[in-house]
C-alpha cells in the first residue's frame, strides 16, 4: 500500500529528471572552442573543466548526453594533442 501511494505521487509529481537541460548553441560552440584552444593553442588544461562550466552554464554532472558527445567528438580529433604534456 505504501508503494502504491509512493508509485501514485511519482507519477504525478514531475521529476528532475523530467526537466532535460538544453545546451544553447552558442555555448556549444564556445564549447568545442575551449576544448582547442587547450589542446591545439596555449590555453591552461588545469582550468578547463571550470571554464567548460562556465561555458556552458552547468556542473559537468548535469551536462546533456548530446553536448557530452559532441565534446567527445572534439576531443577525439585532438587525441594526438592530448600527449603534449601531463597536464593535458
Amino acid at each position: 500500500m505504501i508503494k502504491a501511494v509512493f508509485a501514485s505521487e511519482a507519477a504525478t509529481t514531475p521529476s528532475d529528471d523530467a526537466v532535460a537541460m538544453v545546451v544553447a548553441p552558442e555555448a556549444q560552440a564556445e564549447a568545442e572552442r575551449l576544448l582547442r584552444a587547450a589542446f591545439e593553442g596555449a590555453d591552461d588544461p588545469v582550468t578547463l573543466m571550470r571554464r567548460l562550466e562556465t561555458a556552458i552554464d552547468a556542473g559537468r554532472d548535469a551536462w546533456p548526453l548530446a553536448t557530452i558527445r559532441s565534446l567527445w567528438d572534439v576531443l577525439w580529433t585532438l587525441e594526438a594533442k592530448r600527449e603534449r604534456s601531463p597536464n593535458h
